[in-house]
């Protein structure tokens, strides 16, 4: 009992004598951190904190967890996202090359390598036709006018031929319908060749254009374009 009230009258003693100015008790080496009126206040002796090389180390797991690292010793980073998290690249996001599509191989053409050419007393037409026909032709305009003679389908602006090469026969429209006169003195076929056929014919047959064709007995039909006679 008796030491308590000694300490009671220690910290009365204190403060009266902080009320009095004592700010000239440099024993301690402090200032009064609040103002005046009030004790300074010293820490216990014995809890001073240790020096930096007396603490103790943090677990190397610990560390390795806390930097975001794998496990201890690995040095493996963790991911900065599970898959699926907010922020992650999902499989839509991602740029994603696939194959381009092979394009289809075109079809041979039913008719190729044509040609009219016109020489001295005569006029040479060639052209190479693909197997699955029956029929090879040569349509011959030898007035200029669509109008007249056999109209061949599926030439642009119309086509009107007087004349018409089958094979190795020659003929003569008879109208606009398939409608034809066989014209004699022989035929104009002058070779075939692994599907490409060369004809020959008086430049009186022949006009300034042709058209090249293929047809099947089933009635299917090809027309090549319109083939200008040129100067061989």
């Amino acid at each position: 009992m008796r030491g308590k009230l000694a300490v009671a009258g220690g910290v009365l003693l204190l403060a009266v004598a902080g009320c009095g100015g004592g700010d000239a008790d440099t024993g301690s080496g402090l200032a009064d951190p609040v103002g005046r009126g009030f004790p300074i206040v010293t820490p216990p002796s014995g809890s001073q904190p240790s020096s930096s090389s007396e603490l103790s180390p943090i677990p190397v797991e610990e560390t390795a967890g806390a930097a975001g690292m794998g496990p201890a010793g690995t040095g493996t980073a963790r991911p900065s996202a599970t898959p699926g998290a907010v922020g992650a690249p999902s499989r839509s996001d991602a740029a994603v090359t696939r194959p381009a599509a092979e394009a289809p191989s075109p079809s041979p053409a039913v008719i190729s390598g044509y040609s009219a050419c016109s020489e001295k007393g005569g006029v040479a037409l060639t052209a190479t036709f693909a197997d699955g026909y029956d029929y090879r032709h040569v349509f011959l305009d030898t007035d200029g006018d669509p109008s007249t003679g056999y109209r061949v389908d599926g030439v642009a602006g119309g086509f009107g031929a007087e004349y018409m090469i089958e094979d190795d026969g020659l003929f003569k429209s008879s109208g606009a319908d398939w409608s034809w006169k066989e014209v004699g003195g022989g035929g104009p076929l002058v070779s075939e060749d692994a599907g490409t056929y060369r004809w020959r014919v008086k430049p009186a047959y022949a006009g300034d254009e042709v058209v090249f064709g293929a047809a099947t007995d089933g009635g299917d039909e090809v027309t090549s374009p319109v083939v200008p006679v040129e100067a061989c």
